[in-house]
Formats: structure tokens, sequence, C-alpha cells
């Protein structure tokens, strides 16, 4: 980071570099190792393009689908089917959303009317705590 300007208050004021924003990319792009990073993934997506967080949905979506066990029965032990069921539940939600994030891409991507199909939405208000300088 650099310090970018300071304010009449003393205030510091930073904002992410070219290499610390192109990392930021690189990670955004790169398969998450975890849950928690594709969520930090997704919080973000919005600095890749369109066919990026497409791709980034669709393969998370297919690892998710991965996951799904094969089978369900547990035996006679109530507790351990419950659990095993709550995990089936939880995965078939996330699949559910990835598919509605998919299908808003491609909404998004279709419509003509659209300046965003092939450019990351980066054109809201300055904010330089974020790549790029924007929300």
């Amino acid at each position: 980071m650099t310090l970018t300007t300071r304010t009449r208050r003393n205030r510091k004021v930073y904002a992410i570099t070219p290499a610390g924003e192109a990392r930021m990319l690189d990670l955004l792009r790169a398969p998450a190792p975890d849950d928690r990073d594709f969520l930090v993934q997704v919080a973000f997506c919005r600095l890749l393009s369109t066919d990026e967080r497409v791709e980034l949905f669709r393969r998370r979506r297919d690892e998710l689908a991965r996951r799904v066990p094969a089978r369900t029965d547990s035996g006679r032990d109530p507790y351990l089917r419950s659990v095993r069921e709550r995990d089936s539940q939880a995965i078939a939600n996330d699949i559910a959303w990835l598919d509605r994030l998919i299908a808003d891409e491609l909404a998004i991507d279709n419509d003509p009317s659209s300046d965003e199909a092939d450019a990351p939405s980066q054109a809201a208000a300055p904010d330089p705590a974020l790549p790029g300088g924007t929300r």
C-alpha cells in the first residue's frame, strides 16, 4: 500500500498499489482452497469480468456437486443421519445459489443495454481502499 494523501486532520488515506491490485485479481481468479476463501472471492468478484465471474461460480458449483454424498443412509444412528442430511441440504442450497448467480451473470451478459457485459463493474464511487479505487 502507498500513502496517497494527508487530510487536514492528519488522517492517513491508503490506496492499493498496482502490484497489489494485480495480486488481488490473481487471488480472485485462483481456485479457492476452502469455503471462507470462496466467500471472500464472491465479495470482491465485481473486480472480475463477467466471463471470469461465471467461471468462478461454475468451478465452485462443480466442486460442490462432487461433495454431494452418494449415500445418505447412516445406519441406525439418527444423529449421524441428521448431520449428513444437514450437510446435503447445505450443499444443495449453495448449488442453487450458485445457479442463480450464474443465471444472473449470463442474463447481464446477454442484455444489449447493459454496459457491464465485458468489463468489471468498477463504475461506482471512488474508494481508495479498493483495487482500482472504486466500489
